[in-house]
């Protein structure tokens, strides 16, 4: 085995860590069913993906590679809520992960899908002052303007 040079803590909270060491991540979760997701959402990636080099219960080790390490979110589901996953937080890079990605996306759309992520955490924090983020919208009033025209309380 070759020597470590060093130990890089990535992430590490109550439920998950992240560790880099040498040329790997060792990934070490809480719930088995997170490390699962990585590891089938890896296989199935149309991106470049790190290579799993092994998994055992609660912890994962992958070889690094450029590109996303935390696939823990992973679902199935239209491409650009994942892009404004990956680059929420991260406007700057936008331009370039839309470069990489290869495809013809519309910013426009991963810019409107972080505000629906942030809308849908931040739900439950304004419900109580009367906000229901995913409730639908009220009917229009018959002779009315159309309601997304109508003034708010």
């Amino acid at each position: 085995m070759a020597r470590v040079e060093n130990v890089e803590v990535v992430v590490a909270h109550q439920a998950r860590a992240t560790v880099r060491v040498g040329d790997g991540f060792l990934k070490i979760d809480a719930d088995q069913a997170h490390l699962d997701t990585e590891v089938a959402a890896i296989a199935l990636s149309p991106i470049p993906a790190p290579e799993v080099l092994w998994q055992q219960p609660s912890v994962l080790a992958i070889r690094a590679v450029t590109g996303v390490i935390d696939w823990s979110e992973a679902g199935r589901g239209d491409p650009v809520f994942d892009l404004a996953t990956l680059t929420l937080g991260h406007p700057e890079r936008l331009g370039d992960v839309l470069a990489g990605y290869g495809e013809d996306v519309d910013a426009e759309a991963v810019r409107a899908a972080w505000s629906l992520r942030s809308l849908l955490a931040a739900g439950p924090h304004v419900s109580g002052a009367g906000a229901r983020p995913t409730a639908p919208p009220p009917p229009p009033v018959a002779g009315g303007p159309p309601t997304s025209a109508r003034p708010g309380p």
